[in-house]
């Protein structure tokens, strides 16, 4: 978070308790599987700017799609910080491994579904051969049960975003 070459006060690193009640339920109870946490680590960075990049009228989002430049610092930083937070697991927060983790900097267990973060499905940031797809990141070994839920429940796919259950056998699963 001390990079010399970026600068906001928006930018923060949250760090929130985990544990207690939360594990007590086995990994398998729910679609989050994450059971054996202390903690939940979240990376946010803001900016407002005062550029109507796209000419509407509005400073909102839109600006950003006209104007790439303006989000561009802000991602980088929180790329580059994730990325070095994460360096002894291949940059992402790796799903151990039966037996635990290596060396203690690899200790880390997926992602929580509620912070959906898509640089994770992008193969760029998050390479196949360091073999932490995003649907292992976020439910571990819950993810065929919650396909086969999905196709039950949702035979449509209606309700989906970007890194949502995908129903079986359409390609974002082995």
């Amino acid at each position: 978070m001390t990079d010399p070459d970026y600068s906001n006060d928006q930018a923060l690193f949250q760090v929130d308790s985990y544990g207690g009640r939360i594990n007590d339920l086995p990994a398998d109870a729910t679609a989050v599987p994450q059971r054996s946490s202390v903690l939940k680590l979240q990376f946010q960075t803001y900016w407002t700017w005062d550029r109507d990049a796209n000419h509407d009228g509005v400073y909102d989002f839109q600006d950003a799609r006209a104007d790439p430049g303006i989000a561009a610092p802000h991602v980088d930083w929180i790329r580059r910080f994730c990325s070095a937070m994460y360096a002894a697991a291949d940059g992402v927060p790796a799903v151990l491994p039966p037996g635990g983790a290596e060396t203690p900097e690899q200790n880390t267990d997926g992602c929580y579904i509620g912070y959906c973060d898509a640089d994770l499905s992008d193969p760029e940031l998050n390479p196949p051969e360091a073999e932490q797809p995003w649907y292992r990141l976020y439910y571990k070994d819950n993810y065929d049960r919650l396909q086969r839920t999905k196709a039950h429940w949702d035979p449509r796919d209606v309700f989906r975003h970007r890194q949502s259950v995908r129903l079986p056998g359409t390609g974002a699963h082995p």
